[in-house]
């Protein structure tokens, strides 16, 4: 390598033989290849040269083994793209993608501003951790193809996604770390022993030419794990310093850069302290550190893949011709699939032959099989253990509840990621004031000289290198998150999370939510004989076949269907002709029978606003946890709520078994809104709980929500927790995790500015050397990483509510 030829402007590769000229605005910058050089072209072009100032890592080098064309071949294939396309409620399609080079927040910035630039993309959402792409889009203006393209010119390489793929580059990742950190820990021990002898005075003056061998031995073993190991620092710092910025490896890289130099200065001289032995073990402690980040990371990541991941990419399916292979994503609505032994199910559908014991944990969290049997629901991402199955597909696989979960978790991600960029926000002040006080430091001992002066400096830049500030926050978070997703919970806003102990009333839906949302038809009143009870029923079911709310399920298998026209699904209830007569189904008249979940309604005569002319009393279970919860929630501090559009006797006796006071029936989503929004005004912090479609608004503007287990797409959209089991306790358990999680961070946090508060003093007078500063420093990190993982293995305060006691 010819250390003297120029970087690239783009990947920091050194430009070696000829050198490319890349044109922009701020004149010409090197490039070491006329790939990087069309990249910087293209991102000054573009109008995003800022990019080059924000970013912390050098740009992806781009692919030199494979043509343009190679790489943008997929998606000149319809039948390929299609997998990845999904329509989106606005009208748009989303399509998304795999991003490989991706290195910092400024990634982020210059892929979503420079495909905004395209015609016809509306939205542009990427997940740093997971290199996810979702691009909505009109297709009419653009296409797959023209977006890849795009990212091409931005200097990066797109891909369809593939579990093979992501999986391959985190391993990777984590071995390169590994082979460091493995470096580093045999360097430090090799060099500790030899620094060991002469700090005891092993060697007497007659044996100096021994000392010395011992000093030049610790140099070569310490060396690599400085320089190689400690690569990842330097690397960091220089491209910071590039961006213009202050990241943590600046401290890391300026005291690792110094204090090697002052040793060789010794080394050579012979006069003076080396501590080529102290910055290994530096060396060996940070990337201890930064590898238990990148393990919980990991882990988390897996099990985040594992759920969004899950869908086999070819099934099995029923044709003229027999049983023949076929792409996930090419699967419809109807199709007969079969699934045997081993096998993950590809689509939501119901069993129609055979019977199995299937592995919901993915979906669940609970690790005991389920049996199914005909009639029985599968879901996609559960997986057959024993026995085999058929099945019809309920829709495509991108309609699934896997596959919406998996959309969930990359918005929970690209949240989280946020609190990485308040890090950065706060870490680069920190570490200016870190430099300041160093330079104090070697300004305030210089009476002393240059070199002692200099182990001081170099002692505060090392006790105040902010890695534990850095971690404190994101590592708690998302080890919250996996424990919470072990549970059965998924947590799409972790700032939800954080705020759920300060909440102070509880609000539920009831249909779904407290009860169990499967209605069943419990007594039926023919009340006007001038038409036969079977053709009521059968108006009835015609009526209610083609709704959406809990209620119709029960009522639509009443009788076999009739032809229905002019069908209307109004807030009161549902309308339509049958039989050329216009009929409306809403809420019957009076009181509901007796009994909590009970539901009355009524069929009535369009026009005539008379009597019913049949009522039917449906009743719903209530749920056998719901006392228990609502009750642990109000032990925890919440005053729980109930509103419903439910009748008010079907309401107030649901709130009276599970021990809600004043309960509001007859609410229209409006009127739950205004709910929590005149509480809000008050001053209360709200969590709202609901599963249905007229919850979302609710859902939304509260201050934390969660969504029941089978809740509707755009309930689990609009909700900050999703649970992924139908069982209440989880949520008192999730209030129990966000104290956990809160008092975790703050203990971090706490940690970490005392620890430099405290050391900081004695470092500037110079009490620590450099290898003590070094070690406090490295254990205050470990610390933070060790605290935070401990929330992976969290458990609950005994309870009643607990989900695991009964």
């Amino acid at each position: 390598m010819n250390s003297a030829a120029p970087l690239c402007w783009h990947c920091s590769t050194p430009a070696t033989g000829r050198i490319t000229l890349a044109r922009t605005p701020e004149g010409d910058k090197p490039a070491c290849c006329p790939g990087c050089a069309a990249a910087i072209e293209g991102i000054h072009a573009l109008g995003l040269g800022d990019y080059y100032r924000f970013r912390t890592d050098a740009s992806p080098v781009p692919d030199r083994e494979q043509s343009d064309d190679a790489v943008l071949a997929p998606f000149s294939v319809p039948e390929l793209v299609a997998g990845y396309l999904q329509p989106t409620a606005s009208g748009d399609t989303r399509l998304t993608l795999r991003i490989e080079g991706l290195h910092c927040a400024a990634c982020v910035w210059l892929i979503e501003n420079g495909l905004k630039q395209l015609p016809g993309i509306t939205e542009v959402r990427l997940n740093l951790a997971s290199a996810r792409l979702h691009v909505s889009h009109d297709p009419t203006q653009v296409t797959p193809r023209q977006i890849a393209q795009r990212l091409q010119q931005l200097g990066y390489r797109p891909a369809l996604p593939s579990r093979d793929g992501r999986a391959t580059v985190a391993r990777e990742a984590h071995r390169a770390l590994l082979r460091r950190l493995l470096v580093a820990g045999l360097c430090s021990m090799q060099a500790m022993m030899y620094s060991t002898a002469l700090y005891i005075g092993t060697f007497d003056e007659v044996e100096q030419v021994y000392a010395a061998l011992f000093r030049l031995t610790s140099f070569i073993v310490a060396t690599p794990a400085i320089f190689y190991s400690g690569w990842p620092f330097f690397s960091g710092a220089w491209q910071a310093l590039r961006a213009r910025t202050l990241t943590m490896d600046v401290p890391v890289a300026l005291a690792l850069g110094l204090a090697w130099s002052g040793s060789v200065v010794a080394l050579v001289s012979g006069v003076g302290h080396i501590y080529f032995e102290s910055l290994a073990m530096f060396v060996f402690f940070l990337l201890i550190s930064r590898w238990l980040e990148q393990r919980q990371r990991l882990r988390v990541a897996e099990a985040h893949s594992q759920l969004a991941d899950s869908l086999p990419a070819l099934a099995l399916r029923r044709t003229d011709d027999g049983w023949q292979p076929v792409a996930t994503h090419l699967l419809a609505a109807g199709d007969r699939l079969r699934v045997q032994q081993g096998e993950w199910v590809p689509v939501d559908g119901t069993v129609c032959a055979g019977e199995a014991l299937v592995e919901e944990a993915v979906l669940t969290g609970e690790a005991v099989p389920v049996r199914r049997t005909s009639g029985a629901p599968l879901l996609a991402g559960t997986r057959v253990l024993e026995g085999q199955l058929e099945m019809l597909a309920n829709g495509p696989a991108r309609e699934s509840r896997v596959a919406r979960l998996g959309a969930l978790l990359d918005a929970s991600e690209a949240e989280e990621s946020r609190l990485h960029l308040y890090a950065r926000a706060v870490v680069p002040w920190f570490i200016a004031g870190t430099l300041v006080l160093a330079s104090f430091t070697l300004w305030w001992h210089r009476d002393a000289g240059l070199a002692q002066g200099l182990q001081y400096a170099l002692a505060v830049l090392v006790v105040t290198c902010p890695c534990a500030l850095a971690l404190a926050a994101p590592l708690a978070v998302s080890a919250a998150r996996a424990r919470a997703l072990a549970a059965g919970v998924l947590i799409a806003r972790p700032l939800q999370l954080l705020a759920l102990p300060d909440v102070d009333r509880a609000l539920f839906d009831k249909t779904g939510t407290l009860t169990e949302g499967r209605f069943q038809v419990q007594t039926i009143a023919h009340l006007d004989k001038r038409w036969p009870a079977q053709t009521l029923k059968q108006v009835a079911a015609s009526l209610e076949q083609s709704a959406v709310h809990p209620l119709a399920r029960a009522l639509s298998t009443l009788a076999d269907p009739l032809p229905v026209s002019n069908f209307r699904q109004q807030r009161e209830g549902v309308a339509g002709t049958v039989m050329e007569t216009s009929w409306v189904i809403q809420a019957a008249p009076g009181e509901a029978a007796s009994g909590p979940g009970v539901t009355s309604v009524a069929l009535y005569l369009q026009g005539h606003n008379s009597q019913p002319v049949m009522r039917f009393d449906l009743a719903d279970r209530l749920r056998d946890e719901a006392p228990a919860a609502v009750a642990a929630l109000r032990r925890l501090g919440m005053t729980p709520l109930l509103a419903s559009g439910d009748q008010a006797a079907a309401v107030t006796s649901v709130a009276q078994a599970v021990g809600i006071d004043a309960p509001r029936a007859a609410q229209q989503p409006e009127d739950k809104l205004n709910w929590i929004q005149q509480l809000q005004a008050r001053g209360h912090r709200v969590l709202m709980t609901g599963d249905g479609v007229n919850d979302t608004r609710a859902l939304a503007a509260a201050d934390c929500s969660v969504a029941m287990a089978d809740s509707s797409a755009l309930a689990r959209d609009a909700a900050g927790m999703y649970l992924l089991r139908p069982d209440l306790r989880l949520i008192p358990w999730l209030h129990h995790l966000g104290r956990a999680t809160r008092r975790t961070l703050r203990i971090n946090i706490a940690w970490a500015l005392g620890y430099n508060a405290l050391a900081i003093p004695f470092a500037v007078v110079g009490l620590i050397p450099p290898w003590l500063a070094a070690i406090g420093m490295s254990a205050s990190s470990l610390l933070v990483s060790w605290n935070a993982g401990r929330l992976m293995r969290w458990q609950a305060p005994d309870s009643e509510a607990s989900p695991w006691k009964s």
